[in-house]
């Protein structure tokens, strides 16, 4: 089971920071979040797993860590 963790806002947002949930993929752990947390429908958000943005559905792997980030900006 991938490892969930939310951050900024959205943490907030759900009141937590870590999730557990079974997940096959990128898209499937959308849906999973948007019935478990409705808040979060409507919000723009970024998912990386492992450390690297996706933008793709992506198959995740027992061992992955998978971080939900809200829009950020760098310089």
């Amino acid at each position: 089971m991938p490892t969930v963790k939310l951050f900024g806002e959205l943490a907030e947002l759900s009141s937590m920071r870590e999730i557990s949930c079974i997940a096959a993929d990128t898209d499937s752990l959308k849906i999973f979040l948007f019935q478990h947390f409705p808040e979060l429908k409507g919000r723009v958000f970024m998912l990386a797993v492992n450390r690297r943005i996706v933008t793709e559905n992506l198959l995740l792997a027992d061992m992955d860590e998978v971080a939900i980030m809200p829009p950020f900006s760098g310089g």
